[in-house]
């Protein structure tokens, strides 16, 4: 608390230095014009604490263990409570999908990247101060917009899906 009372009250005192000097030694000098903007930008906000330890290793092993078990694709979930501090793409990234590069289904080229790109293109979820986001990985070529399917993934999902209904004894399968 008495760290956010001193930030406060050296974001708001005025500048005593020109831009072009460097910042004074002296702790009651403000920060240099280029630190008062990282402080006051989402990531370095100073009212927004970094994520906890256990969401960064959650966000890891959940990123992990989809990689392992052959994830295609990743869905974004922007956290409600990350909307306050604006100034990221957080909430315009909402339920878009990104493809996950090296993945089987890009290997066997049944699908291609989506028009959102791939998920290391991106800071990911936990990543940065106060975010809450997080991925919902996709692991079926039937869960991944049509667009994303090559010619061969279309075929491939069609006979797989026509395998499924015969097994079933002729029942459709969605």
């Amino acid at each position: 608390m008495r760290l956010l009372s001193r930030l406060r009250t050296l974001l708001d005192s005025p500048k005593t230095t020109a831009p072009s000097e460097p910042a004074l030694a002296d702790s009651s000098a403000p920060p240099p014009a280029n630190a008062r903007r990282r402080a006051l930008t989402p990531i370095g906000h100073p009212d927004v604490l970094p994520p906890p330890a256990a969401f960064l290793n959650q966000a890891h092993r959940d990123e992990t263990t989809a990689n392992a078990n052959g994830a295609i694709a990743a869905i974004w979930h922007s956290s409600q409570c990350y909307r306050p501090y604006g100034g990221t793409d957080h909430p315009e990234r909402d339920q878009k999908i990104y493809t996950v590069r090296g993945n089987w289904a890009l290997g066997k080229g049944l699908m291609r990247a989506g028009p959102e790109g791939f998920t290391d293109e991106i800071t990911g979820p936990c990543e940065e101060s106060g975010c809450q986001c997080n991925y919902q990985f996709v692991f079926h070529l039937r869960d991944i917009p049509k667009d994303m399917l090559t010619e061969l993934g279309v075929r491939e999902l069609a006979r797989a899906q026509q395998r499924v209904s015969e097994m079933m004894g002729g029942k459709q399968h969605d």
